[in-house]
């Protein structure tokens, strides 16, 4: 297998309006004083220049008027130079924007967040969804059947007795109806009645209900063979 060999490839970095600018010059032997002499032009704007602090010189028009005075002194070609610091203004407020991007992708959630509006709003919404919760729970209360539990008897229940004891739970504010007879509850909502029957099948109807709400029905049906019973003795 032959040796692969790999040859080094120097990085060519492009030559600056500011670094040709600050060569020529320095070529001419002129100090950055020297060339604010011959151009006219205010000292800290040539090193602004030479610097591409283009940002600390007020304007494009006054930026363009310095590379053209000063270019034509030192001998340079002017539509060049323009045409380099054009360039460089484009790749630098590419920079700029990709750099402020950045800055707000990391700082406006933060900023989000902490927005003294947002948050104003935010606590009214949650206390308004809170609110709304209270009044959803109670009115749901008041008029949500309520709960009812048959203990005694169970369903299809068969007996030869004539009445029988009817037994369960509800809620305590509740009103419990046995066979349109009201029955009176304890405070923990317990309540117990004596129902007569008849021979044959019979319908127990328990219904609970609130004041202002729904109802909840529970039906039970009792078989009672009292005419067997009698036979049984005749």
């Amino acid at each position: 297998m032959k040796n692969l060999k790999f040859r080094k490839k120097s990085l060519v970095t492009q030559e600056t309006l500011g670094e040709l600018l600050v060569k020529v010059r320095s070529g001419k032997n002129w100090s950055i004083k020297k060339a604010a002499t011959e151009t006219r032009i205010a000292l800290h704007y040539l090193k602004a220049l030479e610097e591409a602090r283009y940002d600390d010189i007020p304007g494009e028009v006054y930026i363009k008027n310095f590379i053209i005075a000063y270019s034509k002194r030192l001998g340079l070609n002017q539509e060049e130079s323009l045409k380099m610091y054009l360039r460089e203004r484009h790749i630098m407020r590419g920079k700029n924007f990709h750099r402020s991007l950045n800055e707000i992708g990391s700082q406006s959630f933060l900023q989000l967040l902490l927005n003294p509006a947002l948050l104003k709003t935010a606590a009214i919404c949650f206390v308004i969804s809170v609110m709304l919760s209270y009044i959803a729970v109670n009115v749901y209360s008041t008029v949500a059947p309520p709960s009812l539990i048959i203990l005694h008897p169970k369903e299809n229940m068969e007996t030869k007795m004539l009445s029988l004891t009817v037994a369960g739970k509800s809620d305590p504010e509740a009103e419990v109806i046995i066979n349109s007879e009201l029955t009176i509850m304890d405070k923990d909502g317990m309540f117990e009645e004596t129902v007569r029957l008849r021979d044959g099948l019979n319908l127990i109807v328990i219904l609970a209900k609130r004041k202002h709400g729904m109802e909840k029905k529970i039906i039970r049906h009792i078989l009672v063979e009292q005419n067997n019973l009698s036979l049984m003795y005749d």
